[in-house]
């Protein structure tokens, strides 16, 4: 049985660590409403049996091997950007399993949740490769004229593909899902265009916004082509070479 839930949490030594149930092969991915710290989420001994991948600047995924023992209980340590560190037990079970947590450490969290989360999860689940990411080459940067993307992560998992960036706009204008387009080339040389399912944001006030997308790959491709349109026929484009997923043993 899996579950999806919302926990409150408050960032300090003095606080009992959060409880996040995990299960061998299962991923379980973590979102925070604020940014985690450079570092990124660490255990706190070495432990071959999970691993601990970001893929935004505010989420994560643990990902646990199809040989984790029931009953073992592991502390992660989760530095902030802001400052502070964040605890969390994980639970190995066979039962109830967190297929997705989101940690809200403020009250007031503008987190929005968008309804491909539940999707999302369910994807990760059915996965039976091991997640590569395509880090961009250095500052990458998308520019349509009115807007500019700067990508965080793009991380391939079996057939599917998450993109992670940062967006800033002139002024807000249509959806920013119908302004992006993700196309695959096959190695026969045809450009496929990809579905696109926004998974989650962070909404603010202020300037950048963050998102992450994800879409599915057909069989054969070779290269992902990000498209961001902009006024009129301005758009930018990126080009990606398609690393191959590893199989879980």
């Amino acid at each position: 049985m899996s579950r999806q839930r919302i926990v409150r949490v408050s960032a300090g030594a003095s606080e009992a660590p959060s409880e996040v149930h995990v299960a061998g092969g299962s991923p379980t991915l973590v979102s925070l409403d604020v940014r985690l710290g450079p570092e990124g989420p660490r255990l706190q001994s070495e432990h071959g049996h999970v691993r601990l991948v970001p893929v935004e600047g505010s989420s994560f995924l643990i990902l646990p091997s199809v040989d984790l023992p029931k009953g073992e209980r592991l502390l992660v340590s989760v530095p902030l950007e802001q400052g502070g560190l964040l605890s969390l037990v994980l639970s190995s079970v066979r039962d109830e399993v967190d297929t997705q947590v989101g940690l809200l450490l403020h009250a007031s969290a503008a987190v929005e949740v968008e309804e491909g989360a539940g999707d999302m999860a369910r994807l990760l689940n059915a996965a039976r490769a091991e997640p590569v990411e395509m880090a961009p080459p250095g500052m990458c940067f998308l520019n349509s004229g009115d807007s500019l993307v700067r990508f965080r992560s793009v991380l391939r998992l079996d057939h599917y593909v998450f993109v992670s960036f940062l967006l800033w706009e002139r002024r807000r204008s249509v959806d920013v899902s119908k302004r992006l387009l993700l196309r695959s080339v096959i190695q026969e040389g045809s450009v496929v265009p990809l579905p696109l399912l926004r998974v989650s944001s962070m909404s603010s006030a202020s300037y950048p916004r963050q998102y992450t997308f994800v879409s599915v790959l057909p069989e054969g491709a070779s290269t992902l082509e990000v498209v961001l349109r902009g006024e009129g026929d301005a758009e930018g484009s990126l080009s990606l070479p398609l690393a191959r997923s590893r199989s879980t043993p």
